[in-house]
């Protein structure tokens, strides 16, 4: 992140995805075997990763307190998104740190007594199918971590540019209104927008300006809505809301893992101001009516003491 004007907030970034690329790239086509001879290439990749898990860490820190991580739901995102490339980077460094260990122990080709078990039959330094195993899932990890951090890089882009484009805007003031304009004449008002909405279609929009709403995708290609709530936002209103052009989902997010984000348009923000300006004022209580009444008072002036 940088506030120089023609710079581009994923950068950095896509420059730890990189990273995360080249080094899966080189578990995958690395075959070591246990024992000695493993042990320089399966440090050179301990070390790397570790590095490329401690800048995302260092880069998170320093992402966090900038207003772009704040500023908008591509921001949060973004944070949210690079923290899960931190996980996945430390992850693969304990694959890694593992497939050492695995190394050193088939390394007792010397036929000496084990300090702790007192075998003396050396394992073979030829065996390494858990050594694969370890690799394997370590070059998995690194690969997750290469989308979540090219992930989180586009979602940075898109909150720079909308924060650019509300500046710009900011700077060039309010816009000249053409009173024969006929787009503005035909144009549907928020007010009259929120009428059509139902009562699911309100709250939907509410859940989802909270950020508590995202699009899923089961193993089978069925499309879900989680909240993490008790309520509930069906496809049907999530398709409705959509169709008005109120709603849309996150770009980048992957269906299958953790699903992308809803977010309300600029008419879906529109609508929902409308909503809640237009909520009806609390009824005022009735004053309660006298006690006595005119025809009362007549008669009782008239009695006789």
């Amino acid at each position: 992140m940088t506030d120089q004007p023609q710079s581009h907030a994923g950068d950095r970034l896509r420059s730890i995805a990189d990273d995360f690329l080249a080094l899966r790239r080189t578990v995958d086509n690395s075959k070591p075997i246990a024992g000695a001879p493993a042990f320089d290439e399966l440090a050179s990749q301990y070390a790397t990763a570790q590095g490329i898990a401690t800048t995302a860490l260092t880069y998170l820190l320093t992402a966090s307190t900038h207003p772009l991580a704040y500023g908008s739901a591509a921001g949060h995102a973004a944070i949210e998104y690079l923290g899960h490339t931190v996980r996945l980077g430390t992850n693969a460094t304990a694959q890694l740190a593992s497939a050492i260990s695995v190394a050193a122990e088939y390394h007792r080709i010397d036929a000496q007594p084990d300090p702790a078990t007192g075998r003396t039959r050396p394992r073979p330094s030829a065996r390494r199918d858990a050594l694969d195993a370890l690799l394997k899932l370590a070059a998995d990890l690194l690969g997750e971590g290469y989308v979540r951090a090219t992930d989180a890089a586009e979602f940075l882009d898109k909150a720079e540019t909308r924060a650019r484009r509300e500046a710009a805007k900011r700077r060039a003031g309010p816009a000249p209104v053409t009173p024969g304009d006929p787009q503005q004449a035909t144009a549907p008002s928020p007010a009259s927008a929120v009428r059509a909405l139902s009562s699911a279609q309100r709250g939907a929009l509410r859940m989802i300006q909270r950020g508590y709403a995202r699009l899923h995708q089961d193993p089978d290609g069925k499309h879900r809505i989680e909240t993490g709530t008790s309520t509930r936002i069906t496809m049907a209103t999530f398709d409705s809301l959509r169709g008005k052009g109120l709603i849309e989902a996150e770009e980048g997010g992957r269906l299958l893992y953790s699903g992308r984000r809803l977010l309300l348009t600029a008419s879906g923000e529109q609508a929902l101001h409308a909503l809640d300006s237009t909520a009806p004022a609390p009824v005022q209580p009735r004053p309660r009516a006298a006690l006595t009444t005119p025809a009362t008072v007549t008669v009782k002036r008239g009695v006789r003491r």
